[in-house]
């Protein structure tokens, strides 16, 4: 992972260990105390930083911080855009075969442009 004027090396076998750090800075300076620091939060919180996850709907793609070991969208809205998508594409030919159904039912009804019905 490279950052502004720096790098940083991630061991992950030595997460959640004691003994040498996870996490090495290299040439690091003063103008990335933010990413540091939560880096290092990470590094003594393993088992949370899993938690840290982006959001699989396409259009949003946030990073946010999982309150369910199974949470995959980063609230309510992003979840039934997903489901809404999700159930409109497995209902796609059902919704087709009503619309043809329905405008045959409708074309039996008229001969030559005109209603029967009046």
């Amino acid at each position: 992972m490279h950052y502004q004027a720096g790098g940083v090396i991630l061991d992950g076998s030595k997460l959640g260990t004691d003994g040498p750090r996870a996490l090495s800075y290299r040439d690091a300076n003063l103008h990335d105390p933010v990413i540091r620091l939560a880096l290092d939060d990470i590094y003594e919180r393993a088992s949370e930083a899993t938690r840290i996850r982006r959001c699989r709907e396409a259009d949003c793609r946030k990073v946010f911080f999982a309150e369910r070991t199974s949470q995959i969208y980063c609230g309510r809205r992003c979840a039934n855009t997903a489901a809404g998508r999700a159930y409109r594409q497995k209902h796609k030919q059902d919704r087709r075969d009503r619309e043809h159904e329905r405008a045959s039912r409708e074309g039996e009804g008229r001969v030559a442009g005109k209603s029967m019905a009046g």
